[in-house]
């Protein structure tokens, strides 16, 4: 995955694992990071699908909270990426939303790597902490109670 593909803010994900958490961030979080925010964004469009619209807005989330400090999602990114993988458009309101599941994804992380006796959260920190299916795959929360 390229720079140009990665949605996630890297300088600002990293300040604030590094503010909320006292840890640092590895170099390949952020393409990790950006394939649970595409897995989450496929189920919102489904849901908006449903609703027969063709633009994903908060309420396409299950158990959605809204993040009100600074976007880690690049929003013209994000964007472009809803309107090319799903032809639709994005409401305002959502990268709030994925701000909030990237945020509680980093959390899971960050007890996986203290767990590990580590200061720095990894891609594999991602795996033990959140299963594929609990972000966004299916219906059973597993580790992640929000993030469906």
């Amino acid at each position: 995955m390229g720079d140009k593909d990665i949605l996630i803010v890297v300088s600002k994900l990293k300040a604030y694992v590094k503010e909320a958490h006292g840890m640092s961030t590895s170099g390949t979080v952020p393409a990790v990071l950006t394939d649970y925010v595409k897995k989450i964004c496929a189920k919102g469009a489904d849901a908006a699908q449903n609703a027969k619209r063709k633009t994903i807005m908060d309420r396409d989330f299950e158990n959605a909270s809204s993040d009100s400090g600074s976007s880690l999602v690049v929003v013209s990114k994000l964007k472009a990426y809803v309107k090319e993988e799903h032809g639709m458009s994005t409401s305002g309101a959502v990268p709030a939303v994925l701000t909030s599941y990237v945020k509680q994804l980093c959390s899971h992380a960050v007890e996986a790597a203290q767990s590990a006796k580590r200061k720095t959260i990894m891609d594999r920190d991602f795996e033990n902490a959140c299963s594929a299916s609990s972000c966004g795959e299916s219906e059973n929360m597993g580790s992640c109670e929000t993030a469906y």
